[in-house]
Protein backbone atom coordinates (compact mmCIF):
# COMPACT_ATOMS: atom_id res chain seq x y z
CA UNK A 1 0.00 0.00 0.00
CA UNK A 2 1.17 2.97 -0.95
CA UNK A 3 2.55 5.70 1.83
CA UNK A 4 1.66 8.79 0.33
CA UNK A 5 -1.94 9.77 -1.97
CA UNK A 6 -1.05 9.79 -5.44
CA UNK A 7 -1.15 13.41 -7.21
CA UNK A 8 -1.53 14.47 -10.36
CA UNK A 9 -1.00 17.26 -12.74
CA UNK A 10 -2.00 18.57 -16.04
CA UNK A 11 0.49 21.43 -17.40
CA UNK A 12 -0.10 22.70 -20.84
CA UNK A 13 2.98 23.76 -22.51
CA UNK A 14 3.14 26.73 -25.41
CA UNK A 15 6.23 26.22 -27.12
CA UNK A 16 8.15 28.77 -29.16
CA UNK A 17 7.56 28.94 -33.03
CA UNK A 18 9.13 26.56 -35.09
CA UNK A 19 9.95 23.77 -32.71
CA UNK A 20 7.94 20.53 -34.47
CA UNK A 21 11.94 19.42 -35.44
CA UNK A 22 12.99 19.84 -31.75
CA UNK A 23 9.80 18.25 -30.51
CA UNK A 24 9.91 15.05 -33.00
CA UNK A 25 13.93 14.90 -31.94
CA UNK A 26 12.80 15.10 -28.17
CA UNK A 27 10.38 12.32 -28.65
CA UNK A 28 12.88 10.13 -30.95
CA UNK A 29 15.51 10.77 -27.88
CA UNK A 30 13.07 10.04 -25.37
CA UNK A 31 12.29 6.86 -26.95
CA UNK A 32 15.22 5.33 -27.84
CA UNK A 33 16.57 6.14 -23.78
CA UNK A 34 13.73 4.55 -22.50
CA UNK A 35 15.77 2.34 -20.08
CA UNK A 36 17.32 5.69 -18.80
CA UNK A 37 12.98 7.57 -18.61
CA UNK A 38 12.31 4.57 -16.14
CA UNK A 39 15.62 5.06 -14.19
CA UNK A 40 15.03 8.36 -13.79
CA UNK A 41 10.96 8.30 -13.04
CA UNK A 42 11.84 5.73 -10.56
CA UNK A 43 14.34 8.10 -8.74
CA UNK A 44 11.75 11.00 -8.97
CA UNK A 45 9.04 8.82 -7.28
CA UNK A 46 7.02 9.33 -10.68
CA UNK A 47 4.31 6.14 -10.97
CA UNK A 48 2.92 8.02 -14.74
CA UNK A 49 4.28 10.45 -17.34
CA UNK A 50 2.29 11.20 -20.54
CA UNK A 51 2.84 13.66 -23.02
CA UNK A 52 0.56 14.84 -25.33
CA UNK A 53 1.11 17.00 -28.89
CA UNK A 54 -1.65 19.57 -29.44
CA UNK A 55 -1.81 21.56 -32.48
CA UNK A 56 -4.13 24.59 -32.70
CA UNK A 57 -3.08 27.30 -35.54
CA UNK A 58 0.12 28.49 -35.96
CA UNK A 59 1.11 27.21 -32.30
CA UNK A 60 2.26 24.33 -30.74
CA UNK A 61 1.81 22.81 -27.24
CA UNK A 62 2.64 19.93 -24.86
CA UNK A 63 -0.01 19.06 -22.56
CA UNK A 64 1.77 16.62 -19.59
CA UNK A 65 0.44 14.48 -17.29
CA UNK A 66 1.88 13.45 -14.26
CA UNK A 67 1.02 11.33 -10.90
CA UNK A 68 3.41 10.77 -8.32
CA UNK A 69 2.93 11.02 -4.35
CA UNK A 70 5.32 13.96 -4.09
CA UNK A 71 6.05 16.14 -6.83
CA UNK A 72 7.85 18.16 -4.44
CA UNK A 73 10.79 15.36 -4.53
CA UNK A 74 9.90 14.62 -7.81
CA UNK A 75 11.20 18.05 -8.84
CA UNK A 76 14.18 18.73 -6.62
CA UNK A 77 15.55 15.16 -8.05
CA UNK A 78 14.95 16.20 -11.69
CA UNK A 79 16.76 19.69 -10.83
CA UNK A 80 19.86 17.92 -9.46
CA UNK A 81 20.26 15.04 -11.67
CA UNK A 82 22.94 14.78 -14.14
CA UNK A 83 21.17 11.77 -15.79
CA UNK A 84 21.55 12.14 -20.06
CA UNK A 85 17.89 12.28 -19.67
CA UNK A 86 17.48 14.46 -17.43
CA UNK A 87 20.20 16.67 -19.07
CA UNK A 88 18.53 16.85 -22.55
CA UNK A 89 15.35 17.60 -21.38
CA UNK A 90 16.80 20.74 -19.87
CA UNK A 91 18.02 21.97 -22.97
CA UNK A 92 15.02 21.14 -24.71
CA UNK A 93 12.86 23.05 -22.23
CA UNK A 94 15.46 26.20 -22.20
CA UNK A 95 15.84 26.17 -25.58
CA UNK A 96 11.93 25.68 -26.77
CA UNK A 97 8.99 26.21 -24.00
CA UNK A 98 7.74 29.73 -24.11
CA UNK A 99 5.58 29.33 -21.16
CA UNK A 100 3.22 26.99 -18.82
CA UNK A 101 0.22 26.49 -17.01
CA UNK A 102 -1.24 23.95 -14.81
CA UNK A 103 -4.33 23.18 -16.25
CA UNK A 104 -7.32 22.10 -13.46
CA UNK A 105 -7.80 18.92 -12.29
CA UNK A 106 -11.64 17.92 -12.50
CA UNK A 107 -11.96 13.85 -12.44
CA UNK A 108 -8.98 11.75 -11.33
CA UNK A 109 -9.48 7.96 -11.10
CA UNK A 110 -6.66 5.68 -10.24
CA UNK A 111 -7.64 1.85 -10.05
CA UNK A 112 -4.58 0.86 -8.11
CA UNK A 113 -4.78 -3.16 -8.30
CA UNK A 114 -0.96 -3.76 -7.11
CA UNK A 115 -2.08 -6.55 -5.41
CA UNK A 116 -3.35 -8.54 -8.41
CA UNK A 117 -0.05 -7.51 -10.40
CA UNK A 118 -2.29 -5.04 -12.86
CA UNK A 119 -2.11 -1.02 -12.20
CA UNK A 120 -4.85 1.03 -14.60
Amino acid sequence: MRSAPLQIRCIRIRLKQGSMRAIKEWETFLKTHKNDVMHTLKAEGVLLESVFLEKSGADNYLIYIMACPDFEHARETAKESKNIVDEFHKKFKQDWWEDSEELEPLIFFYNDQSSQGTKI
